[in-house]
């Protein structure tokens, strides 16, 4: 979140107002302003208002309110987070994101606690839609429920568990799979409603639908379950099967990025950088991307990056290109240029190893451990893909070196992630070279910094068709990072690819 400075005088005078507030604070009984879900419902979608904290409980929202001692137009808003209710505290009402933005630095240290940031009232209109159950949702559901009836024989037990569902799943055996796991989300299971949105949209275990896909999706969506969030909006996106709805996109994706579903922080991101679906703004562009860089997300660091030196490049004066081409020329080294001007920017398809077919047993094992992945559950998909990697296999071998780069399930350790990722690289894993090439490049905590390899690692994830490591190159070349002279041949060689 952007910091916000403020002149001393401007300080102390707000300082001044609040205190004054501060000696009176207003019951939300006697408040007549405080403002609930119709008013927001009522505001123009362009206006906007600064959100201030969010609470799992109305009388949390209250609190906060009478404890901050705000008047004007201050009020809360009913969301769902995470499958429960949540209320946002929001004050004032004003013209615009920049409006409320330029508002920031007034508010005192005391009121910054949770990292005031301004929303549209558009944003929050969809937000407290989803929140609430239509009144033909019920009917909807009926009806999802009348056509699984008549596809599906329900022949299995009625004690079958998501665990069951999932080693049926994981056996190829998706028929069992699908009735084990529609069972559990006519009961309101968000996994299981989530499963059977991937099943549908897949045709496992029942013909392809993606409209049923769809219905599913939103049941676990509604109850706050990340990916189902992310997958919804991603159809709203594709145009498939629905008309797009770039802001109901930008909204399911908003709810999932919140609860540090690092996709949703990355498409959010873009969305914000681009003005797709919520109103352009670099302030929450920067943001999301910068969550999902410091959530282990490698691309979203490098767009960061490059968005920030953009940044750099047009405040500088009309003498930075001359500084910074002094700056390469005196901080080159010869022998290095040299070296990194002879990697060859030919395909090396002749250096790819033979790689042999996985078994029957090895596929589902890869799978289960995706499953685990996907749940959250680290350190078991970390305990599948182990035995998996130690046997050879590059797709766990590079897994695993995520999970030690993020410090996801196993404690980070950087040596382990930089082991793994060499073993798939050598392999022609196209991520692991990409990874690692990053990794060496910055020569993070203890793994040692080689400019020469990384870059040799990532010209080989290019060559097998990366676009991210193609990205990154034609930014190396362009701007002459990490001592790397520029060059306008490779840039184009790289766009040409």
């Amino acid at each position: 979140m952007k910091n916000y400075s403020t002149p001393v005088k401007r300080l102390f005078y707000h300082l001044l107002l609040i205190s004054l507030y501060w000696h009176s604070p207003l019951s939300i009984a006697e408040q007549a302003t405080i403002h609930r879900d119709d008013w927001y419902l009522s505001q123009a979608d362009n206006r906007a208002t600064i959100q201030m904290s969010g609470h799992s409980t109305e009388a949390g929202a209250i609190a906060y309110i009478n404890e901050a001692g705000l008047t004007g137009e201050i009020g809360y808003y009913q969301m769902q987070y995470k499958n429960k209710p949540w209320f946002a505290v929001t004050y004032g009402s004003y013209s615009s994101l920049d409006d409320a933005r330029s508002q920031l630095g007034s508010l005192p240290d005391n009121l910054q606690n949770h990292a005031p940031w301004p929303r549209t009232f558009e944003a929050i209109k969809s937000l407290i839609e989803v929140a609430i159950v239509a009144t033909d949702e019920a009917g909807i559901s009926a009806g999802m429920e009348q056509k699984d009836d008549a596809s599906v024989n329900h022949d299995t037990s009625l004690d079958a568990s998501w665990e069951e569902g999932q080693a049926a799943y994981d056996n190829g055996d998706f028929a069992v799979a699908f009735k084990i796991w529609n069972t559990l989300a006519k009961k309101g299971d968000p996994l299981s409603q989530f499963n059977l949105g991937v099943m549908y949209s897949r045709g496992e275990g029942i013909s392809k639908n993606d409209m049923r896909a769809l219905e599913w999706y939103t049941r676990s969506a509604e109850q706050g379950y990340a990916p189902a969030q992310f997958n919804l909006g991603a159809m709203y996106i594709e145009d498939s099967p629905i008309d797009a709805d770039q802001e109901k996109a930008a909204v399911w994706w908003q709810l999932a990025a919140e609860q540090e579903f690092v996709p949703a922080q990355f498409n959010l991101a873009s969305l914000y950088c681009r003005g797709i679906g919520v109103s352009r703004d670099q302030d929450q562009c920067k943001f999301w991307y910068g969550q999902a860089a410091s959530n282990g997300d490698a691309q979203a660091q490098i767009i960061l990056d490059s968005i920030l030196a953009s940044e750099n490049a047009l405040k500088a004066d009309e003498e930075t290109e001359k500084v910074a081409e002094t700056e390469v020329d005196a901080s080159e080294d010869p022998s290095m240029q040299e070296k990194l001007n002879d990697v060859k920017l030919s395909s090396s398809q002749d250096l790819k190893p033979a790689v042999r077919q996985l078994s029957s047993e090895e596929r589902r094992m890869l799978r289960k451990a995706q499953a685990a992945f996907t749940r959250s559950n680290y350190m078991r998909a970390h305990d599948i893909w182990l035995p998996l990697a130690e046997s050879g296999i590059a797709e766990a071998q590079y897994s695993l070196g995520f999970l030690y780069q993020s410090g996801w399930g196993p404690e980070r350790d950087l040596l382990q992630a930089e082991a793994w990722y060499t073993s798939a690289a050598e392999q022609n894993e196209a991520r692991a070279q990409f990874n690692l090439g990053i990794l060496l490049l910055n020569g993070e905590d203890n793994v040692e910094k080689d400019t020469e390899t990384g870059i040799l690692w990532l010209t080989r994830s290019a060559d097998a068709n990366n676009t991210r490591a193609k990205e990154f190159l034609i930014d190396v070349y362009r701007n002459g990072k990490y001592g790397i002279q520029p060059s306008k041949e490779k840039v184009e060689y790289w766009k040409s690819r």
